[in-house]
């Protein structure tokens, strides 16, 4: 009885191969895609909300207000203090815009809203909603009593 071993691989087995890993390939792509665009916007909302809480520091140990400052136009926030110095910025990266801000002060839309924290460490209270290119939304809810930020889906 003789064993012949095999050498190589065929050129069909080869195509085969390939084959296989461009249809898997095809399906996973799209999916990473998405997840990753959700890890930035993700990352966005917790750049955010850590800027609040800087806010909510820096009023409470200078004993002054400080505010967030919310430009929906040109998708810029800042926190100043009362003299208009900015402190800290985010720059939002490409396919990441702020679609709303919200304020319990104020009913009506406006371009440019400024969400104010106080050294008793209470906030004016309201949320900045962020969207992504593929419409997902993140919101970071901040907390009137406790100026406290907090990410809601």
């Amino acid at each position: 009885m003789r064993f012949q071993s095999k050498r190589g691989i065929t050129l069909l087995e080869l195509l085969v191969a390939i084959t296989l890993l461009a249809v898997v390939g095809a399906m996973v792509y799209p999916s990473f895609g998405n997840a990753l665009s959700n890890l930035r916007l993700e990352g966005v909302a917790r750049q955010l909300r850590s800027i609040c809480r800087l806010a909510k520091w820096e009023a409470v140990s200078h004993h002054q207000p400080y505010r967030l400052v919310v430009n929906l136009e040109r998708d810029q926030l800042y926190v100043a203090d009362a003299g208009a110095q900015i402190i800290k910025g985010l720059d939002l990266p490409p396919g990441i815009r702020i679609f709303q801000v919200q304020k319990r002060s104020e009913n009506g839309p406006s371009n440019v809203s400024e969400l104010y924290f106080f050294p008793d460490g209470t906030a004016e209270g309201g949320s900045v909603t962020l969207r992504d290119g593929g419409g997902r939304e993140i919101t970071i809810v901040i907390d009137f009593l406790t100026a406290e930020a907090r990410i809601s889906d």
